[in-house]
């Protein structure tokens, strides 16, 4: 699966979300997973989020929410690439992050 952040961090407006598609692993095609009317998962307004990693379980996908100096996370279903917000688990930073780095203990 390959996830995206859709934020700005200026030029007005902002997308405010994570995309998410399918992977043709045969000719590198991609194919969009959460397709209109439900969009792609909202992060929150003006979170600008620009970044998002996989932790290494491969059970959760993180935001850096530049625009809220924030970070969002998601359960990911491994068996279809969906992504579901995890209750509780948006994380104040002191800074706006625009990278995620997870390392394995």
């Amino acid at each position: 699966y390959l996830y995206t952040s859709n934020g700005k961090i200026s030029g007005g407006g902002s997308a405010n979300s994570v995309s998410n598609f399918l992977i043709n692993s045969l000719a590198g095609s991609l194919t969009s997973i959460v397709t209109a009317p439900a969009g792609p998962y909202a992060v929150g307004n003006n979170t600008r989020p620009m970044s998002v990693t996989v932790d290494p379980t491969g059970r959760f996908v993180y935001t850096g929410n530049y625009g809220a100096a924030k970070v969002s996370g998601f359960s990911l279903n491994s068996a279809n690439g969906t992504l579901t917000p995890v209750t509780g688990a948006t994380f104040a930073v002191s800074t706006n992050p625009t990278q995620l780095l997870i390392v394995e203990e």
